[in-house]
């Protein structure tokens, strides 16, 4: 299904010269968080991670679980790119900030890496646009940077 709105989306950026960003976003050390607080306070903590990564983007934009701690993001009609480090900035912001269970504050806070590639400028088709965000996020990891563009990944 996701795959399916990437396509569309791309072909949709073509037509109106409006720029896709795809962000991939991977929370750091979450095996961490399920040993240490269980996995119910585990499932809590993911599903509120994803509500805040939901409500950092438009409504227009499509937010999916890709696998375990891993989220893609359509940034979707954008007239500039300028704003998608700043969307990039506010995830990890709300994905660090205080979390609870059962009303208990937790002793916790989330880091993420996110590796973001654009359509048209990084790729035009949807594996290749993929495959740059996924090298973005491999260089995230690898330097520790919050979040990499694909220039900053060569």
């Amino acid at each position: 299904m996701f795959c399916d709105r990437l396509d569309q989306e791309i072909k949709k950026a073509h037509r109106s010269g409006l720029f896709l960003a795809l962000l991939l976003v991977d929370i750091d050390k979450f095996k961490d968080v399920n040993e240490r607080l269980g996995y119910t306070a585990g499932d809590h903590v993911l599903r509120e991670a994803a509500q805040r990564i939901l409500r950092s983007v438009r409504e227009t934009d499509v937010v999916a679980r890709m696998d375990g701690v891993e989220f893609a993001l359509l940034l979707t009609d954008l007239e500039k790119i300028d704003h998608i480090e700043r969307i990039a900035g506010t995830i990890s912001q709300k994905l660090g900030e205080p979390f609870a269970f059962d009303e208990q504050p937790l002793d916790l806070q989330l880091h993420c890496r996110i590796g973001i590639a654009v359509c048209p400028d990084d790729a035009g088709e949807a594996g290749r646009l993929q495959q740059a965000a996924a090298q973005a996020l491999k260089k995230c990891r690898a330097s520790g940077y919050a979040f990499a563009g694909v220039r900053d990944a060569m």
